[in-house]
């Protein structure tokens, strides 16, 4: 609701939060902890947005110690980092006030982010011995040795995702975010909720190319929903204005 209300409107954020009890994956995948990984993916990029926008660093340090405990319970979560990573590079792009110093503030973002990111995963070093990357390489065996074809997948993979974040949400966030193209196209100017939106669909697809996934779209990108559910209910709210 908050990051609904701060990067869209107040109606845009009660709609997404109504909706979210309706999306079929949240339904049946509560029993575990998947849906947890939809509030991370949420903290996240509302934290490192407040970081942003206050010019305060201390919550995206904090919002990269959430991402650092969302990948320390499950590698499904890894794709926020990148997502937030173009929402950040956008933004700061923008809506900096200093456009001679936007790569400096990027990066300046992204090392608070980095060191946030690296808490968790530290105190498990000391404590086990046992590095991020030695735990990372041993789950990336298993998951890559699954021999499923590339090309049935690219539309599989989007399809389960879809069906099971709700058709209706998928196809009205679809028309959103055609909207926000047009809109773009003729004001030349992009919003932070325009900014999130093509985050959400770069990341979507380079996740569907990337063949790193191998089955269970549904449940695993379910992360990804809620940012759906913003731009759906963002299309709704300008149809019934209009």
């Amino acid at each position: 609701y908050w990051l609904g209300r701060e990067l869209f409107s107040e109606q845009v954020g009660r709609w997404s939060s109504l909706w979210w009890a309706l999306v079929p994956s949240f339904l049946m995948f509560t029993p575990n902890p998947t849906p947890i990984y939809a509030f991370i993916g949420l903290t996240v990029i509302a934290l490192s947005y407040k970081g942003m926008h206050n010019q305060q660093s201390k919550w995206v340090l904090l919002a990269g110690i959430v991402m650092s405990v969302g990948t320390f319970l499950h590698f499904t979560t890894l794709p926020i980092i990148f997502l937030t990573g173009l929402f950040v590079l956008g933004y700061q792009t923008v809506k900096s006030n200093d456009k001679t110093n936007i790569l400096k503030q990027s990066i300046q973002t992204g090392l608070w982010f980095s060191l946030g990111l690296v808490s968790v995963w530290s105190v498990f070093y000391i404590i086990s011995g046992v590095t991020v990357w030695d735990v990372f390489d041993q789950s990336l065996s298993e998951h890559l040795s699954l021999d499923r074809p590339y090309v049935p997948w690219l539309f599989l993979h989007l399809n389960d995702f879809f069906m099971f974040t709700g058709w209706t949400f998928s196809i009205l966030a679809g028309l959103g975010l055609w909207n926000s193209v047009r809109c773009y196209q003729l004001n030349k100017t992009l919003t932070s909720s325009t900014i999130l939106s093509f985050s959400v669909a770069i990341t979507l697809v380079v996740m569907d190319i990337s063949g790193t996934t191998q089955g269970e779209s549904g449940r695993i990108w379910l992360f990804l929903s809620p940012f759906l559910l913003l731009m759906a209910s963002e299309y709704m709210v300008r149809a019934n204005d209009k």
